[in-house]
């Protein structure tokens, strides 16, 4: 249950005299507070002398500088009446700190208060003008809620924490196994958490059908972790019933046709297959933020016992940025930063596919050039995954999925096998190798071809 806090103008006062009188224990609140939690002109003026002060000296000033810092402020915003700014410094000074210790606990929940009364009222303005944050409302409330998160956790030193460290990172619920084991020997400890996972191909490559098969071995017994899976092209039913067929084996047309028996089948497999909870959520294209879905996931830990290790977002390109405001490129990249970003908040892996660029389509395998719309995608990402296919392969139901990210390990691993599209089910095969000169030669015959198409050409093969 969140908690909720009720901090008084005393209060308030109360934390700028312990400010002055014990900064020793609240210098490091500085990054915390701000001027604008302080409610009343006295209260701000004083908070901002006291803070930049800190920022330009490292140390909180004296009373005496304070009330001269604060005279000067005051009359630079155009009051005169200085005797009442004196008195109010007169009064922070004569104000007891027994309570230090109980102020100290409480500061970050006041800044938490603070921020998001703030927050509300910004939302409010706006609504009144007919405007709204570049960034949207949800996203505002967002930032103000997460004031002061993880305020407490200062780091690691080597020579103290490497111990818990090891332990952490070997563990074997550490990260999250793939079910492939070809996968599985490159990350021995599986997807860790934070980590941001994009398979990317053309489209109608395969992403989505990779995606399941992942989630469908991560709920299987042989890891058995929980799984929430945001379908945001397919419907969450057409989803769920992917994951359905991959379980059973059996194509729609069996469903449609021997429900009743599709369903006992599902009944049987569900207890030989499922031992963690898969939950399936669909949102419309290009409806939902990262924010959305961070909120929407909070939810689910909150209500029922689902402890997602891995969540997927099925796909990057149907997400909408957060900043409309952003030049295109930017506010494609910043899908991915969000997605990391929650990633790390919620300590679990996201997988998101993403749709390769149309000059990938020719290569052989991708390269960091392949994302989608900006280049700087290639900088977020933990581990990218190319799903390829020449056309003569695609018509065979043959896949090769290609290693070309990998920021915990080796790269450039080529792995081929097959496809069954009528049930979903992928099996990645056998390791093969990966000719980067071949794939280099490949990718200048395309260059070279660009080159010669006239500029008719050009624009037309740009616009299809």
């Amino acid at each position: 249950m969140a908690q909720s806090f009720q901090f008084t103008a005393d209060f308030q006062n109360l934390i700028l005299a312990c400010l002055i009188k014990h900064p020793d224990r609240f210098f490091k609140f500085c990054s915390v507070l701000k001027p604008s939690y302080f409610e009343g002109v006295p209260a701000t003026v004083v908070s901002r002398c006291a803070i930049d002060y800190f920022k330009e000296h490292s140390r909180f000033p004296r009373w005496e500088m304070l009330a001269q810092l604060a005279v000067d402020e005051f009359k630079r915003i155009g009051d005169t009446d200085t005797d009442a700014m004196l008195d109010y410094v007169h009064k922070l000074r004569r104000i007891k700190v027994d309570d230090v210790d109980e102020v100290q606990n409480r500061v970050v929940g006041f800044a938490r208060e603070r921020s998001t009364i703030n927050a509300i009222k910004k939302c409010i303005d706006l609504l009144k003008k007919g405007e709204k944050p570049s960034a949207g409302f949800v996203k505002v409330m967002e930032d103000a809620i997460s004031v002061g998160a993880n305020f407490d956790d200062l780091g690691y030193l080597l020579h103290r924490d490497f111990d818990d460290v090891i332990d952490k990172l070997t563990a074997p619920n550490y990260g999250t196994h793939t079910g492939y084991t070809k996968y599985d020997e490159i990350w021995k400890t599986g997807w860790g958490p934070g980590w941001l996972v994009v398979p990317l191909a053309p489209p109608k490559r395969y992403k989505s059908m990779f995606c399941t098969n992942l989630a469908m071995h991560m709920v299987g017994p042989m890891i058995g972790t929980d799984v929430i899976y945001y379908s945001c092209e397919l419907s969450q039913e057409l989803s769920l019933y992917r994951c359905l067929s991959n379980m059973t084996g059996k194509d729609y047309d069996y469903m449609l046709g021997r429900s009743s028996k599709f369903k006992r089948r599902v009944r049987e497999e569900v207890q030989k297959q499922i031992a963690g909870n898969l939950l399936i959520k669909g949102f419309p294209a290009k409806s939902v933020t990262i924010s959305d879905i961070k909120i929407h996931a909070k939810r689910v830990i909150q209500q029922t016992n689902i402890r997602p290790k891995v969540i997927f977002i099925d796909y990057a390109e149907t997400i909408a940025p957060s900043d409309t405001k952003m030049s295109e490129h930017q506010q494609q990249a910043s899908v991915y930063t969000e997605a990391r970003a929650m990633g790390s908040e919620l300590g679990c892996t996201i997988v998101m596919p993403d749709r390769c660029n149309k000059e990938t389509t020719d290569f052989e395998v991708p390269n960091m050039t392949s994302f989608q719309g900006a280049f700087q995608k290639a900088g977020i990402v933990d581990v990218a995954i190319g799903l390829c296919a020449t056309d003569a392969e695609y018509s065979q139901n043959i896949l090769r999925t290609f290693i070309f990210l990998n920021r915990h390990g080796q790269a450039y691993q080529q792995f081929k096998g097959l496809v069954d599209p009528t049930v979903a089910q992928i099996d990645i095969g056998e390791q093969i190798e990966f000719d980067p000169e071949k794939s280099k030669k490949i990718a200048n015959q395309f260059k070279r071809k660009r080159r010669s198409m006239a500029p008719g050409e050009l624009i037309e093969d740009e616009a299809a």
